[in-house]
């Protein structure tokens, strides 16, 4: 039995931390417009906003560890991508259920936008594959193979 006893009251409430590797990447991504850093942290995909870190936002759909998320050029959508091969894409204005594509069965290594409705994906599986995915109709618009290495990072260019 102790003899003293006290209590703890919280002042405030942090979000977890991004989980960091040696020799793996982290995917992180800011959105310009909104001021908002993403990362995944675990199954959760952690939003904090900037410069104050606070208050923060954490969104959770994922049954697997998330290894990617991107804002879209506009930075209305985001896209996170697990080990399983799934992408979900968050539509951050109306905070409705996020759009699932499962069509892919390897981890999602990294990811980009195209534009608002493509997103380059590329993947661990066989060949080390990178391919355009149409998140509207949810199909794979072609691939690129003949990769023998992981792709660490893809990255667009969007022009006006």
């Amino acid at each position: 039995m102790f003899k003293k006893s006290f209590t703890v009251t919280p002042v405030d409430l942090y979000a977890p931390i991004p989980k960091c590797e040696r020799g793996s990447r982290l995917s992180l991504d800011i959105s310009q417009s909104r001021k908002i850093l993403a990362y995944p942290s675990g199954n959760l995909i952690v939003l904090r906003q900037l410069p104050e870190f606070s208050p923060c936002e954490v969104l959770q759909d994922h049954r697997k560890t998330v290894t990617a998320v991107r804002f879209s050029p506009s930075s209305a959508l985001l896209a996170s991508g697990d080990e399983s091969g799934i992408i979900k894409i968050w539509d951050l204005s109306s905070k409705k259920e996020p759009d699932t594509i499962d069509m892919l069965s390897t981890p999602i290594i990294e990811m980009c936008w195209g534009d608002e409705e493509n997103l380059i994906v590329s993947t661990s599986g066989k060949g080390m594959l990178m391919m355009p995915i149409n998140i509207k109709k949810k199909s794979v618009a072609g691939s690129m193979l003949h990769h023998t290495q992981k792709v660490a990072c893809c990255d667009c260019t969007h022009t006006a």
